[in-house]
């Protein structure tokens, strides 16, 4: 098959099945030039804040950064803007914490949203089930 088709079709589909594989909440093109990338929770733990990361690699320079949270069925997102912690070889670094939530909380939203140079881009969002403080999240 790679004789046929070449070397870099090959390495485009296999690029191609990984990012469909993973998805949006992992992989996303952010800005010109650029993508971020998030690894969301398991699970959040009633009680305790979470720390989210947010990483991204391009030409441009971001200039805001928040994540928009909110407990599952409240009509509103609160916005939490996202601090540079530094960087991992070429990945910018960011993060936040997502405050403690009750244990009457059944999941958590939320999504990121960026400038970069001036131009937005908005993640998809993200449900991440909470958790009893003695619980032991599945790997479902």
């Amino acid at each position: 098959m790679m004789a046929k088709f070449g070397t870099k079709a090959f390495f485009f589909g296999l690029l191609t099945v990984l990012v469909t594989s993973i998805g949006c909440k992992y992989l996303n093109i952010a800005g010109p030039g650029g993508f971020s990338r998030h690894v969301p929770p398991t699970s959040i733990k009633a009680g305790e804040t979470t720390r989210l990361v947010w990483e991204f690699k391009g030409k441009g320079r971001i200039t805001e950064l928040c994540c928009h949270f909110r407990a599952a069925g409240d009509s509103t997102f609160r916005a939490l803007p996202m601090t540079k912690v530094g960087r991992q070889g070429e990945l910018d670094v960011y993060e936040c914490f997502l405050p403690a939530f009750g244990n009457a909380a059944v999941s958590v939203e939320y999504y990121f949203d960026s400038k970069c140079d001036g131009s937005y881009s908005k993640d998809e969002v993200i449900a991440v089930p909470v958790s009893s403080p003695n619980q032991i999240p599945s790997n479902k």
